[in-house]
């Protein structure tokens, strides 16, 4: 599935494209590159429709990271092999939303979120 539109309003699970937050443009002579994050806030984030957390989606495999083949999607996909990264936790702005490239289900997005207290020292 190719980019696509952003929807009139962004849910958990939802998959975007922003520009790299860790990419500064010009430091390596390139642009700054897109990256898809999955929305991993509710509603119930203060500042939600404004800003929105979410977990960094890469295409390189790495212990601990959740693969999400097609399968696990409830709509769209990615063209190459992809995985969520439960330990790059990022906050969004609306603005910088670029495009849309689907949902991942629910469970998907609920182990991510699972897994997020190892990586910053609570335990459950």
């Amino acid at each position: 599935m190719s980019r696509g539109q952003l929807p009139n309003r962004i849910q958990r699970g939802d998959v975007v494209w922003v520009a790299d937050p860790f990419d500064f443009e010009g430091q390596d002579g390139d642009e700054a590159d897109d990256h898809p994050y999955v929305v991993i806030s509710t509603e119930q984030h203060p500042f939600h429709g404004d800003e929105y957390l979410a977990m960094l989606v890469t295409t390189t495999e790495r212990s601990g990271a959740i693969a999400i083949p097609e399968r696990r999607w409830e709509f769209g996909t990615l063209p190459r092999e992809s995985f969520v990264n439960p330990w790059t936790v990022v906050t969004l702005k609306d603005d910088e939303l670029a495009d849309y490239q689907g949902v991942l289900k629910s469970e998907v997005v609920d182990e991510a979120v699972e897994r997020l207290p190892e990586y910053v020292g609570l335990t459950v």
